[in-house]
């Protein structure tokens, strides 16, 4: 629980705000721009067929209506973060990682 917790921080550092939501439900109203994340598939380590390591992983979106955002940059340069593919939906820009 800890390490989600420190992710949580982070992000809001990168954001410099607190609208940063952890599996928000749908009646959340979302104040943009905002991060939100969700726990997803980690990776798994076996060696001699045992559990050897495993990492939490999380999806996290950003969504912002300025398309020069430079927070998708900062989130880019995060510790074990992928870049996945930016998409529009809803007049909003959003920008998908894994971390």
């Amino acid at each position: 629980m800890v390490r989600r917790l420190d992710l949580q921080k982070t992000l809001e550092s990168v954001l410099g705000s607190r609208n940063v939501y952890f599996q928000p439900p749908e009646s959340v109203k979302l104040s943009y721009p905002c991060i939100i994340y969700e726990e997803q598939r980690g990776r798994t380590f076996r060696a001699d067929n045992k559990l050897y390591n495993y990492r939490k992983a999380y999806s996290v979106i950003f969504i912002d209506k300025n398309l020069d955002s430079v927070i998708p940059d900062k989130i880019r340069q995060l510790p074990l973060c992928d870049t996945g593919q930016p998409y529009k939906a809803d007049n909003l820009n959003h920008w998908a990682f894994t971390i």
